[in-house]
């Protein structure tokens, strides 16, 4: 029964056929099927290849993109370093110039 079933998806008529027949019949369309199977392996792998390669390249770009963002980064944190400091000073001037104004009108307030 279990070769029937065989017979009948070969598309064979007759019972009585010997082994060798048989893989006669069996094995073309066996490589047939390897066949098929290989190319889409290859298809498969050149996919894969090819995707790896554009992901290499747009991470390559990416980082590029995050190095250049990394140096303007530490630019501006030097710009504003300089900036506080420029404030602090400025701070200090109009506090003492303030004092000065005060002492200044402290004493003509004295003298009067």
């Amino acid at each position: 029964m279990k070769h029937k079933k065989l017979f009948v998806l070969l598309g064979i008529q007759h019972r009585q056929i010997d082994l060798n027949t048989l893989l006669g019949l069996f094995f073309p369309r066996m490589q047939r099927l390897a066949q098929e199977q290989n190319e889409e392996i290859e298809k498969v792998n050149h996919e894969k290849n090819y995707h790896q390669q554009t992901t290499a390249y747009e991470l390559n770009a990416l980082s590029q993109e995050w190095r250049q963002l990394c140096v303007k980064n530490m630019e501006i944190q030097s710009v504003c370093a300089v900036l506080e400091t420029k404030i602090d000073s400025l701070k200090k001037e109009a506090f003492e110039r303030r004092m000065k104004f005060c002492y200044c009108l402290f004493a003509l307030q004295a003298q009067n």
